[in-house]
């Protein structure tokens, strides 16, 4: 089977319109130069559309919704593994923790990836992820990223925050668990001190030793929750 036929058979797996790159269609990495041949050729047929450099649609392609989504997606993913995850607002946003809104900007969270970027009509903004993403990590990750943000979104209504960060982690595993902290030594010491203080609030029965061996304990570490709503913070550095 030729590359071109290799294409036009994972073409026929796309619905109309969804955004593809190189990655996605499965070939070997020395395969590459002659897949760009062969799309190239498919563009100027017109059996497939080009969105911008490394990215393709077949069939009409719509900017709604959905499509960005699919095309966010197809960033996240490289030769079918996760490489990337959605952070800032439009996570927050998705785990109930702030109000949804439809012109929050773009971000994604890839290990060693910084800078602002244009996908079709979308721009991005790339920040580094705390490790190499993997799927089963990003739970933990997504966790991590909006209790790093926590004095922002929470600022107005902290307690509530807490109760909402809560919901969300009752359901984790003791896998997970055991994964937030370790990964949270990657994370500022700010973010350590309050995941320690949360943890200590909700009684999970852990070590909590290599979050203790983060923080500085001379240091004092803002938050915005009140010594009522957090009541172990202090002990932890926290400033409440």
């Amino acid at each position: 089977m030729t590359i071109t036929d290799q294409i036009r058979t994972f073409l026929t797996t796309l619905p109309e319109g969804t955004p593809f790159g190189y990655g996605a269609i499965g070939l070997r990495p020395d395969q590459g130069p002659a897949a760009a041949k062969a799309l190239e050729r498919m563009v100027a047929s017109g059996q497939v559309k080009r969105l911008s450099k490394g990215l393709f649609c077949q069939g009409s392609f719509d900017s709604a919704s959905n499509t960005d989504l699919q095309i966010i997606d197809s960033l996240c993913h490289k030769n079918g593994i996760r490489v990337a995850y959605v952070t800032g607002d439009r996570l927050l946003a998705r785990l109930g923790l702030v109000a949804h809104k439809d012109h929050y900007p773009w971000e994604i969270a890839q290990h060693k990836r910084r800078g602002r970027f244009s996908k079709a009509h979308l721009e991005i903004m790339a920040v580094a992820s705390a490790i190499p993403v993997f799927e089963a990590d990003i739970p933990v990750l997504e966790l991590l990223d909006a209790l790093r943000g926590f004095n922002r979104w929470a600022e107005s209504q902290p307690k509530q925050g807490i109760q909402n960060l809560a919901a969300i982690c009752s359901v984790l595993t003791d896998q997970q668990r055991i994964k937030l902290v370790q990964t949270a030594v990657y994370y500022p010491a700010g973010t350590c001190a309050l995941l320690g203080a949360l943890i200590s609030l909700w009684g999970w029965e852990m070590d909590l030793s290599p979050l203790r061996w983060r923080i500085n304990p001379t240091s004092r570490y803002r938050c915005v929750a009140a010594a009522s709503a957090l009541p172990n913070g202090a002990a932890w550095g926290l400033n409440v």
